[in-house]
C-alpha cells in the first residue's frame, strides 16, 4: 500500500514530536503494509504552521539516514498538506511549501473555513498544478454530492481518510456517498501519533476489496498513487 497523507515527519505540526515517535510509527506503518510512505506536514498560517521549506527538508534529510539506519523496508516521500488560503500559488511558486515529490500533485485542505473550493482548484489547475482535496467528508460546510461530482468535472482528485470510513454519523455517510458515487480517488492514514489510524488504512483496503473488488482497491491504494512516485 502507498500512504499519500500523513503527520510522522517530527517537530514541524501537530503529528510525532520526536524522531524516535516517527521511527514507532514508520515501524507501525511497515506491520501494517505499507510499502511507500508521503510525509504531508500541515502549511497554514491560521493554525501557525510555517516551518520553513529548509527546516523540513532537514528534518526529512535526517528522518531517512534514520530508517535506513534501522534497515526499515519502506520509501519515503516529502509533501505538503496544505491549508487554503489566496496565496497558495505563490507559496508554490515561491517554494514555501511542497507538492507531492516535487511533482504537479498538491495536497490541499479546505476544512478550516469556508471555501470556494471549485474556483480554488480551477486556478491551480490553469497554473499547472493537479489539487488533491484532503478528506472532503469531513468539511460540514458541503453536503451537496453534485458539487463534489463538479470538482471531479474541473480537474480536482479527492483524497478520503480511512479512520472516516469506521466513524459514526455524518462523516462515515459522507465518505460512504463519496465512494458510492465513485468520486474517491485516494484512501489515506491522515496519521499523527496514533497506531489505530495506521490500523485503520490496512482495515480500508480489506473493506474496499470485499465491497467494491480488487481492482477498486487496487486503484485506490497503489496505482493512483503511484503517479506520484514519479518526478
Amino acid at each position: 500500500m502507498i500512504d499519500i497523507h500523513s503527520h510522522i515527519l517530527y517537530g514541524v505540526d501537530d503529528g510525532c514530536k520526536t524522531m524516535d515517535d516517527a521511527i514507532n510509527m514508520i515501524k507501525e506503518c511497515i506491520k501494517s503494509g505499507i510499502t511507500d510512505l508521503f510525509f504531508t506536514p500541515h502549511y497554514s498560517y491560521r493554525r501557525k504552521y510555517t516551518v520553513s521549506y529548509e527546516e523540513i527538508e532537514m528534518k526529512f534529510d535526517a528522518l531517512k539516514q534514520e530508517v535506513s539506519k534501522n534497515n526499515l523496508n519502506i520509501n519515503l516521500y516529502l509533501g505538503s498538506e496544505i491549508d487554503e488560503t489566496s496565496q497558495i500559488y505563490n507559496f508554490l511558486k515561491n517554494s514555501t511549501c511542497h507538492t507531492m515529490n516535487q511533482t504537479k500533485y498538491v495536497l490541499v485542505d479546505f476544512g478550516t473555513r469556508i471555501a470556494d473550493i471549485d474556483d480554488i482548484c480551477y486556478e491551480l489547475i490553469v497554473r499547472g498544478y493537479i489539487p488533491i482535496i484532503a478528506h472532503p467528508e469531513r468539511y460540514t460546510y458541503i453536503d451537496d454530492i453534485d458539487l463534489m461530482k463538479k470538482w471531479k468535472k474541473t480537474g480536482a482528485l479527492l483524497q478520503v481518510n480511512a479512520s472516516s470510513l469506521f466513524s459514526n454519523g455524518i462523516i462515515k455517510k459522507q465518505a460512504s456517498l463519496l465512494l458510492k458515487n465513485k468520486l474517491v480517488d485516494f484512501i489515506a492514514s491522515d496519521t499523527h501519533q496514533n497506531n489505530k489510524t495506521i490500523d485503520f488504512l490496512s482495515k480500508a483496503a480489506h473493506y474496499i476489496e470485499q465491497k467494491f473488488g480488487k481492482e477498486e482497491a487496487i486503484r485506490l491504494f497503489v496505482t493512483n498513487p503511484q503517479k506520484m512516485l514519479k518526478s
